[in-house]
C-alpha cells in the first residue's frame, strides 16, 4: 500500500494481482485506487487525473451528505414524518402506529397486495419484500419526510409483481410514483440514519 498526493487529492494506491485499474471513493473522502502489482506509479497518477471530473463531483456529493446529515441533532430533537420536534419520542412508537397504515392505504390505492407487515431495524435497508408476501419496513423510516416513505412503500409493494429490479419493476414504479427517480436519488442522503441509533 502507498500512499501519494495528487493535487488536492490524498490516494492510496493498492495493489493486487488484478489486472486492471479500479478507483473507489470511501464514505470517509479517502480516495483509493486498486492497482496490478507491476504497473508503475505515473501511470496510476494519469489514470486518476483522467477521472478528475467524477472524483470532483463525488467528493462534492459527499460533502454535501456530511453537511446534510449535521443538520439533524438527534440527542435533543426528534422528527417525525420530517417534522422537528422538541425533545426524545420513540421512534418505534410511532413506526408502529403510523407506517402499517400508511401500507394498507398505499396498497388498497394501487391495487397491489401483501400479507404480513413486518416493522424492521435493518442497517442496510428501509424495506424489503418476501416471495411469502411479507413487506418489511424500517422502523426509522418514520423520520423520513412523506414523500420518500411513501415511494419506499410503493417499491416494495410493486415486488408483489416484479420480484427483481428489471426493467418492468421500474416502469410499474413509476406508473405509481412518477418522480421516483429523484426521490430515490434524494433518499440516498438519509443512508447516514440507517447506521445511526436513535
Amino acid at each position: 500500500m502507498q500512499d501519494i498526493k495528487e493535487k488536492n487529492y490524498n490516494i492510496i494506491i493498492k495493489k493486487s494481482k488484478r489486472k486492471t485499474l479500479a478507483l473507489v471513493i470511501l464514505p470517509n473522502g479517502q480516495i483509493e485506487v486498486r492497482a496490478p502489482l507491476k504497473l508503475n506509479t505515473s501511470k496510476i497518477i494519469n489514470f486518476v487525473k483522467s477521472k478528475s471530473r467524477w472524483i470532483n463531483r463525488n467528493l462534492n456529493l459527499i460533502n454535501q451528505k456530511v453537511a446534510f446529515k449535521n443538520k439533524y441533532d438527534f440527542k435533543n430533537y426528534s422528527y417525525i414524518l420530517g417534522e422537528k420536534r422538541d425533545g426524545k419520542l420513540n421512534y418505534k412508537d410511532y413506526a408502529v402506529n403510523i407506517l402499517p397504515k400508511m401500507i394498507k392505504e398505499i396498497s388498497l390505492k394501487i391495487n397491489l397486495d401483501y400479507n404480513l407487515i413486518k416493522i424492521s431495524n435493518s442497517k442496510r435497508l428501509w424495506g424489503s419484500y418476501s416471495n411469502k408476501k411479507v413487506i418489511m419496513i424500517n422502523f426509522k423510516c418514520i423520520v423520513l419526510p412523506k414523500k420518500f416513505i411513501e415511494y419506499i412503500i410503493i417499491h416494495e409493494l410493486c415486488h408483489s409483481k416484479e420480484m427483481n429490479h428489471s426493467v418492468n419493476f421500474w416502469k410499474l414504479v413509476g406508473k405509481y410514483c412518477p418522480q421516483y427517480k429523484s426521490i430515490k436519488k434524494e433518499l440516498t442522503f438519509f443512508d447516514f440514519l440507517l447506521k445511526t441509533e436513535i
